[in-house]
């Protein structure tokens, strides 16, 4: 126990703590999630279950039952360009520096907010960056109810 371990391949290096009971975690397994997670969210429609475990990945492991309730009245969530402007993006308390970060950002990179209902459920300081800037529109994922 303490001492490391080190494990060379062909372009990576891994080091973990020997004794350790983690699963073993190379370079390359590690890029083949990010690739799954890139095409996660390259799709166009996220059936709802989905949508929960992202926002649960991405935003918060511990999600409010309200909101989950909330979540769980769409059917699935479709992506699509939506005009900024369009956008409610008033909303008292966002963090300010969070806002300040965030208009570095690329926002072609950036993961597309959550809506339904006309409303942001994930997303209102990307949101609030994009119409401070300018940017016409914002990838989002909305809710779709019924179907």
């Amino acid at each position: 126990m303490g001492g490391i371990y080190l494990r060379t391949q062909p372009r990576t290096v891994s080091v973990r703590p020997v004794g350790r009971l983690l699963p073993w975690r190379d370079a390359k397994s590690e890029h083949k999630d990010i690739m799954r997670a890139r095409e996660f969210l390259k799709e166009n429609t996220m059936s709802t279950k989905d949508m929960i475990n992202y926002l649960r990945t991405h935003h918060d492991p511990n999600l409010h039952q309200d909101y989950l309730n909330h979540l769980n009245t769409f059917s699935k969530f479709e992506l699509k360009n939506i005009p900024v402007n369009s956008i409610k993006t008033e909303l008292s308390g966002l963090d300010k520096e969070k806002v300040e970060k965030y208009k570095q950002m690329d926002f072609s990179k950036a993961p597309p907010i959550v809506m339904g209902d006309g409303y942001i459920l994930d997303g209102y300081h990307r949101a609030t960056v994009a119409k401070a800037l300018g940017i016409p529109t914002i990838k989002a994922y909305v809710g779709v109810k019924g179907i």
